[in-house]
């Protein structure tokens, strides 16, 4: 880059001696944050792209946008700048970034502005000394850190574990994994019991007395016990790493990350906030309240424990829109916002930090006293799933994580046909991320929702032979709705800037019209219009609050009643019967578990609720003649119908397999000759599930103490050497 000195506003930039002054005192800058403030001045007459600062800050390296973001963030906080109220760093929405002070142009040499020539050497020996005191706070900690020097120099190593067919990672959603703090034990949740395992061990062993729909395991500080929620009566249990019975610590209905701090488990517990339990039981307290429309998740306490790391998301509906990790003070209250749009942030105490941005971890050096990152944010590991804190970090430089490539996020998946026999017939319709299939009342089209544009649907022509076509281009479109006489269809959108139900013509002939409009942060699903034309039931839904069904009147007055409510469980997948009399609907938590079950209520809602299902269930749907009910079994996929009988009571029979396919979470719809449309994934689930494993990388602060050498040769990061702990394995795999 040419040398670039300039003046704006209370601060003057000399690149040349990699100096920001502010009123002529230095403003301490990481090296890549400060290149990328010298090409955007440099630059100011235009536009300056994404790609463009990447290939010039990065060159030769394969660097994803979101550490370019969180470059240019550290800039704009250098500057007391923001992104909404630029003054000097603006975002050029889908292009770029623009420098937009006026600048004025200083002498070449800088001279007046640092002090005569005869004093520059002292004044750079002076700035490097206060850079390093203002960004070197945690490298400080890392150097003062008394950890022996190995006897060779470390390198990484990473491992992968690949788990036998029979463990699945259950209930990846909330976290499945967990490492101990010396960094020598793993924990995962797979078929809905724990697995330990120990690195330098051939394989895992399960946890005797865990078999308890278990998620989210985590380690106490003295790696001797493990904390873990049981689905199973949604309460934290602990239990003791050689195995043995559980300890139940508190009830928990809706966790979302959790970790053990001193004595007590503090864990995210949906639209609550952060609550803190004895860990030898007790009654939950709550430590910090969320904001509106906003939960707290995947909570860390600090060193003293007067602050905590926190993930805020903004939500609407099931889709978390924003995430930002903070640290939340308890005395104060106060928030400091650490990393924006990045979540699940874990703090090592020789002072650095791990936190994701989209699939990929970044480190950094960090202050826990002044609450702020001092150095380049470094990617030490790519492909980690995104839906929770799916990996965890050991003092000694280990880190887990499961990859998000288990399982895609965004399956391609067919549609096809299926008989009662196993016959299955591919319908027209080209490989595509489809999802929520529905069946019109007349059985010759089918409504059905993809990806596309944030959410498309189409309308296919079952027996025609032609792709489907396009109903919606306005706003995202999801969960599609067949009218009773099969000319309109509703569904859920953000049409004009709002979330909602519309409705609209099948043939596309019309807009479509609003039906409702939701409470701020939920969204509603539409899920079965009545027979007769006059009720649609939805649900209500918001990432972090329970459930609930509710139906709006379709003509006139547009009323909306709630009509399935059950404190601490959630209410789906309503189903109205043909004639109209009855309603299914899935419930978790209604039996005394968290397993989702299938029950049937008369509508009007009144009269005794009936379970169907045995052995868990969701997703319920009437044949046509009302006389056969269907349901999926969520831990297999399989699809079952019971025959039903309405008179003198409701009764039914034993349930039998409807089908030889499996169903994912795409859904299903019934023909009314009781065939089913089903979204089959590619591969089809059940006959050859991807391969899960557990990701390991041992020495992971090198990658940074490397990455951060290249980036810039004053970098702190090279005195992270002093971190390094011998290790010393016997793996099974290739090292």
């Amino acid at each position: 880059m040419v040398p670039v000195t300039a003046r704006f506003g209370p601060f003057q930039l000399d690149s040349a001696r990699r100096l920001l002054l502010r009123d002529g005192a230095p403003v301490a800058l990481t090296p890549k944050a400060f290149d990328a403030l010298v090409l955007l001045v440099e630059r100011r007459e235009r536009v300056v792209s994404k790609q463009e600062l990447l290939a010039e800050l990065w060159p030769h390296t394969a660097v994803e946008e979101a550490t370019l973001s969180q470059h240019i963030f550290m800039v704009r906080r250098a500057l007391g700048d923001s992104g909404s109220d630029a003054r000097y760093v603006a975002t050029i929405a889908r292009r770029g970034y623009r420098f937009v002070a006026t600048v004025a142009p200083t002498e070449s040499d800088g001279d007046r502005a640092v002090g005569h020539r005869s004093g520059s050497g002292r004044t750079r020996r002076w700035w490097n000394a206060a850079a390093m005191a203002g960004v070197g706070a945690a490298a400080a900690a890392i150097v003062t850190w008394n950890v022996p020097r190995p006897i060779v120099a470390p390198r990484v190593v990473r491992l992968a574990f690949p788990l036998p067919p029979e463990q699945r990672l259950h209930r990846r959603d909330r976290g499945a994994v967990g490492l101990s703090p010396d960094g020598t034990m793993i924990v995962y949740a797979a078929s809905r019991r724990l697995y330990l395992r120990r690195i330098d061990d051939d394989e895992a062993r399960p946890i005797a007395g865990t078999n308890l729909d278990a998620a989210l395991p985590f380690f106490s500080p003295d790696g001797r016990w493990i904390g873990v929620w049981s689905g199973r009566d949604s309460t934290f249990k602990t239990v003791v790493t050689e195995g043995g019975a559980p300890t139940t610590v508190g009830r928990a209905i809706n966790p979302r990350g959790a970790s053990w701090f001193d004595n007590r488990i503090v864990f995210a517990e949906g639209a609550e906030g952060i609550m803190a339990i004895p860990a030898a039981g007790g009654t939950p307290s709550l430590w910090a309240a969320p904001g509106r429309d906003e939960i707290l998740i995947n909570p860390q306490v600090l060193p003293g424990g007067e602050a905590v790391l926190v993930t805020a998301a903004t939500v609407i509906g099931n889709r978390p829109i924003r995430t930002s990790v903070i640290a939340y003070s308890r005395a104060t209250g106060r928030r400091t916002l650490i990393v924006p749009n990045a979540r699940a942030a874990r703090y090592m105490r020789a002072g650095v930090i791990v936190y994701g941005i989209g699939t990929t971890l970044f480190a950094a050096a960090f202050d826990a006293k002044r609450l702020e990152i001092s150095g380049d944010p470094i990617p030490i590991a790519r492909g980690v799933i995104s839906l929770a804190d799916n990996f965890d970090i050991a003092a000694d430089g280990t880190l887990v994580y499961t990859r998000s490539g288990d399982d895609a996020n965004r399956p391609e998946r067919s549609l096809a046909l299926v008989d009662p026999g196993g016959g299955v017939r591919t319908l027209a319709a080209p490989p595509g991320t489809y999802l929520a299939p529905r069946v019109s009342p007349d059985g010759r089209r089918l409504a059905i929702a993809t990806d596309d544009d944030d959410g498309t649907i189409w309308i296919l022509e079952m027996g025609s032979g032609r792709p489907p076509q396009r109903l919606t281009f306005d706003g995202h479109a999801r969960f599609p709705v067949w009218s009773p006489d099969g000319r309109r269809i509703a569904f859920e959108s953000s049409q004009e800037g709002h979330g909602g139900i519309f409705v609209q013509a099948a043939d596309g002939a019309r807009d479509a019209e609003r039906l409702t409009t939701p409470d701020p942060g939920f969204e509603q699903v539409p899920e079965s219009w009545s027979a007769d034309g006059a009720s649609l039931a939805f649900v209500n839904v918001k990432w972090g609050v329970k459930d609930t069904i509710w139906s709006v009147a379709v003509r006139g007055s547009r009323r909306i009643d709630r009509q399935l409510a059950v404190a601490g469980s959630n209410q789906m997948d309503p189903r109205f019967s043909p004639d109209g009399r009855w309603i299914a609907y899935a419930s978790e938590g209604e039996a005394g578990e968290s397993r989702l079950h299938v029950y049937v209520q008369p509508f009007p809602i009144a009269g005794a609720k009936i379970q169907v299902s045995r052995d868990g269930g969701d997703m319920p749907a009437w044949s046509h003649d009302g006389t056969r009910l269907f349901y999926r079994l969520p831990d297999t996929g399989e699809v079952v119908s019971v025959r039903v009988r309405t008179e003198p009571a409701f009764s039914f029979d034993e349930p039998v397999r409807a089908c030889d396919r499996l169903v994912s979470d795409a859904g299903y719809d019934v023909t009314p000759d009781d065939r089913l449309v089903v979204a089959i994934d590619r591969p089809e689930p059940g006959t050859q599930p991807p391969a899960q494993q557990i990701n390991v990388v041992l020495n992971w602060f090198v990658d940074m103490k490397n990455g951060a050498a290249a980036g810039a040769r004053r970098s702190h990061w090279s005195s992270v050497s002093r971190l390094t702990v011998p290790v010393s394995v016997s793996l099974p795999i290739d090292r």
